[in-house]
C-alpha cells in the first residue's frame, strides 16, 4: 500500500515461484492518490516494470 498525497515511494517487484525460487523483476516508483481524512484513497495500481534477459545456467 502506497499511503495518500505522498510521491516517489519505491518499491521492490520480486516473483517467487511454487518451489521458492525467487526473481528480482526491478524498481517502480508510485504516488498515493489524492485523499482526505473523510475518503478511501486506497487503491490498487498497474505497475509495469523492465524485465532483464534471463541469464546463468539452463537460461536460453
Amino acid at each position: 500500500m502506497v499511503p495518500p498525497n505522498t510521491s516517489g515511494t519505491s518499491l521492490d517487484v520480486t516473483l517467487t515461484d511454487a518451489a521458492g525460487h525467487r526473481a528480482t523483476l526491478g524498481r517502480v516508483r508510485v504516488d498515493g492518490l489524492p485523499g482526505t481524512d473523510r475518503t478511501a484513497s486506497l487503491w490498487g495500481v498497474r505497475c509495469r516494470c523492465r524485465c532483464r534477459p534471463p541469464h546463468g545456467p539452463g537460461s536460453t
